[in-house]
């Protein structure tokens, strides 16, 4: 193996003849590279080569400081570390690192600015949201309450024993924060949700032997769309009144394909659908229900705190009378859930054809109905007729024997 002088010699007459000298390939191999490195590389400058040479020739010698500082040193510095020219290479490593930086330092600014943003948008809306509860006189005279009573409330709180016994109520969390409320002065009247009652109300006609099938038919449509026949009535036969009634309850979603559905049972007479806002009900129950919520929990921390028998007696009255005020209102504020969950449909069923050229059919029935009566009268009529000519006849015949018989006796 070659020592490092021997490969510096190999290397130093390659570069000094110009050509490759060795006959060995791997010092070939070397010269090669070295002489490839030596065109590639920039050939000095003669001021630099020319200060190179006298740095040499001096050994290095400790350089003096410059009259100016520190500052100019390492100005001098960097334009002797500067290259005359600019290489393909060297411009590309110098642009992807100029843009490197700038898109770190983009991202990163962006980062900072957006928790800049977050925070003064939740600075201003604080802002904003302090006149509503400071402009307003009863808006702070509410808030003033509110605390008044947490304060009181704080003070009379039973003691971690009794909490077991008011169970729902008792007293509330004393670290709410107070919401304020929104600057559009409430709800909106179309922001919740509307609490509509439909119903709909139809007549139908039906051939009067064909009542029956009808009439099973409209329970059996209410009960194919998940509902039910509340009350029904139903009248046959030779009666002058002929036809029915049914009061059907479905859901509110299907309240048109039933519709539709029984429109195809017979002739739709007529046809009304009405619908009622019962929002202000629904609201006007709920705020019964927590009032009458709020004076039952304020009821069960007077029990808790009773001090004789006989006022404990009488909370206990007005809390049954409390109990039963919160059972009638939970119970309009069902009757009303399901009054808006399902649509009531009245049906009049009347005699009458749902076919098309019903007036066709009815007179032909009536023509019908027409020769079966004359054709009774003439039965009536020859079964009078009939003995009188057969008596007629026999008086005939005996009448005629009779005048021959004289005829024959004159003769003799």
């Amino acid at each position: 193996m070659k020592t490092s002088e021997q490969i510096e010699m190999t290397i130093d007459t390659a570069l000094d003849s110009g050509r490759v000298t060795a006959s060995n390939p791997e010092e070939r191999e070397l010269q090669e590279l070295a002489l490839a490195l030596r065109a590639e590389s920039e050939a000095p400058s003669p001021e630099f080569a020319t200060r190179m040479d006298t740095m040499v020739s001096e050994g290095f010698p400790r350089p003096e400081k410059a009259a100016g500082g520190f500052v100019p040193k390492l100005v001098a510095g960097f334009d002797e570390l500067i290259p005359r020219r600019i290489t393909p290479r060297l411009a590309g490593g110098l642009a992807a690192t100029v843009l490197a930086f700038a898109v770190g330092t983009a991202t990163i600014s962006q980062s900072l600015e957006g928790d800049v943003v977050d925070t003064t948008s939740r600075e201003s809306k604080l802002t904003e949201a302090e006149p509503i509860l400071g402009g307003d006189d009863q808006a702070q005279e509410a808030l003033s309450d509110f605390q008044a009573s947490d304060s009181s409330a704080a003070t009379a709180a039973p003691e971690p024993g009794r909490l077991k016994a008011l169970g729902e109520g008792g007293a509330a969390p004393r670290d709410l924060a107070v919401v304020p409320p929104n600057p559009g002065g409430g709800e909106s009247l179309g922001a919740r949700e509307r609490k509509v009652q439909r119903s709909a109300s139809m007549t139908i006609g039906a051939p009067a032997d064909e009542l029956t099938t009808v009439g099973r038919s409209i329970a059996d449509t209410a009960r194919r769309h998940d509902g039910f026949v509340l009350s029904s009535t139903l009248t046959t036969g030779e009666a002058a009144g002929r036809g029915g009634y049914f009061d059907l309850r479905v859901p509110v979603g299907e309240l048109d394909a039933t519709i539709a559905e029984l429109s195809d049972l017979g002739e739709v007479r007529a046809l009304t659908q009405d619908e009622l806002d019962v929002t202000s009900s629904f609201e006007s129950v709920e705020d019964q229900l927590k009032a009458a919520l709020a004076e039952r929990r304020g009821l069960l921390r007077r029990l808790e705190n009773a001090a004789t028998d006989t006022e404990a007696a009488t909370i206990r009255s007005q809390l049954r009378r409390a109990n039963r005020d919160v059972d009638s209102i939970r119970a309009q504020q069902r009757q009303l859930e399901r009054q808006t969950a399902f649509a009531g449909i009245s049906v009049t069923l009347e005699k009458g054809s749902g076919e098309t050229g019903s007036a066709t059919a009815e007179a032909f029935d009536d023509a019908i109905e027409i020769l079966t009566g004359a054709l009774g009268l003439l039965i009536r009529a020859l079964a009078v007729l009939i003995p009188l000519a057969l008596v007629g006849g026999v008086a005939y015949a005996a009448g005629r024997r009779l005048r021959r018989r004289r005829r024959e006796s004159a003769l003799d």
